[in-house]
């Protein structure tokens, strides 16, 4: 039996790739699931009613018990999800993307071994003097796969597709001026934006107003499902992902390729596992720039070239066709990424 401490949504990245990874790992063997959100799971009720049974809320059992493994989620600054517990082996899993505080790069030797979403992400763990191995998050097949990737509506508009939730770190405002270079130069042109950020409730329909967007061809989708996200790929050309930094290899990217879209990236950090000349265009951008927040340093991202994003989008309005390769290069590519691969790499880490 293993511990899993993971959260359990369906509508953050973080969600999503709890979820799945148990359902694996739940195949493989016995599991008992620790997790705060199991009555929010409203968008998938029969999942969330098997993941209820499998609930354990012992806390002070978790705390000193050594018979059996956990995987163990942490926050970017190795915070763990549900605090300090025991395990017969430790695993935990970090998105870390920022500062990391002296106490948690000390605190971090407990585990026996740390999962990073990427290799960029592990390099930035490795600059903390935190050994890590890299394992990426996956996609599942049966939603996410090259049969998506013919448009069945919005047949003679030229659909761009931005998703993730609406922060700085995202990029969202290059995609937005982007876009509005590319609709002063063409009539047939719209943006679908997914950026329903339940952290902060923004979804990037002021900025797109101020930046000067017609709203008309701007359509924003609510949260929803992981499920239905496959249909909305399908009806789009091109997907933006301007990152400034992601220490996996975004989520909403991999599932996007999966259904044999082509995508504009940058490929600074984790998005540089699975974006190449093959499957995408790389945003160009300076590197190492300084993020601060409250006047402390976080990190250094990448700032991304808003030249490169309208020079990438106007090329590929123009060859439609062309474009299509690329995107079957990229759902090619994705079958490497499963939740199932996933979830067997990090069991093979389990003595």
């Amino acid at each position: 039996m293993i511990f899993l401490v993971l959260p359990c949504n369906y509508q953050t990245g973080w969600g999503v790739c709890s979820t799945n990874l148990a359902r694996e790992i739940s195949k493989k063997t016995q599991i008992r699931y620790v997790s705060s959100e199991f009555i929010n799971n409203q968008k998938n009720p029969l999942e969330a009613e098997f993941f209820k049974s499998l609930q354990f809320n012992d806390l002070e059992y978790l705390k000193v018990q050594k018979k059996y493994p956990i995987i163990q989620a942490v926050e970017h600054d190795l915070k763990p999800y549900f605090g300090d517990l025991s395990g017969s082996y430790k695993i935990c899993i970090t998105f870390s993307d920022r500062k990391i505080p002296a106490e948690m790069i000390e605190s971090a030797k407990k585990y026996d071994v740390i999962v990073a979403g990427s290799e960029w992400g592990k390099n930035f763990l490795a600059n903390h003097n935190i050994p890590s191995v890299a394992i990426q998050q996956g996609i599942d097949p049966l939603l996410f796969n090259k049969s998506r990737a013919t448009k069945q509506i919005y047949l003679d508009d030229f659909v761009v597709f931005s998703g993730c939730k609406f922060e700085f770190r995202k990029g969202q405002d290059v995609t937005i001026n982007a876009f509005r270079v590319l609709q002063d130069r063409y009539p047939d042109v719209k943006l679908i934006c997914a950026w329903a950020n339940p952290y902060n409730n923004q979804n990037g329909l002021q900025m797109c107003q101020e930046a000067g967007l017609d709203m008309k061809n701007v359509i924003s989708l609510p949260v929803m499902a992981n499920s239905y996200y496959s249909y909305v790929y399908q009806n789009t050309d091109i997907g933006v992902f301007p990152s400034r930094c992601e220490a996996g290899t975004n989520l909403v990217l991999m599932e996007y390729m999966a259904c044999g879209k082509p995508v504009i990236a940058t490929v600074g950090t984790g998005q540089a596992d699975v974006v190449n000349e093959s499957n995408g265009f790389k945003i160009s951008a300076k590197p190492n720039i300084v993020i601060r927040e409250n006047n402390d340093i976080l990190n250094n991202w990448e700032e991304p070239d808003l030249d490169s994003v309208i020079e990438s989008l106007d090329y590929a309005y123009h060859n439609r066709s062309k474009i299509k390769k690329l995107g079957l290069a990229g759902a090619k590519l994705m079958t490497n990424f499963t939740w199932e691969i996933m979830a067997n790499k990090i069991l093979k880490l389990i003595p």
